[in-house]
């Protein structure tokens, strides 16, 4: 199957932690986007790696589209960064 034609499905997710139950909205594979389903999202952290976390439940499935029509979340955060000037170094004044 050609990857741009897979369809994807945008779906809110919910994790629990020791002290809070994290949310969030994610276009996932239609394969794994079944309601009340448990799967694993990559994450990015500090250090710039990724790693898997476990204990994302599909709470919602929302919209589908092919993988070519799905907003590319990152690419739109970096344009505007870099067309506001937010993605310029931050300097810090010297006491």
């Amino acid at each position: 199957m050609n990857k741009n034609k897979e369809v994807f499905c945008q779906c809110v997710l919910e994790r629990k932690t020791e002290n809070a139950t994290v949310t969030t909205v994610s276009w996932i594979p239609k394969r794994y986007a079944k309601k009340d389903k448990y799967i694993q999202l990559r994450e990015k952290k500090e250090d710039g790696y990724t790693e898997w976390t476990d204990g994302w439940k599909v709470i919602n499935v929302c919209s589908k589209s092919l993988k070519e029509n799905v907003p590319d979340v990152r690419k739109s955060i970096k344009t505007h960064r870099a067309r506001t000037g937010d993605n310029l170094p931050k300097f810090m004044p010297k006491d």
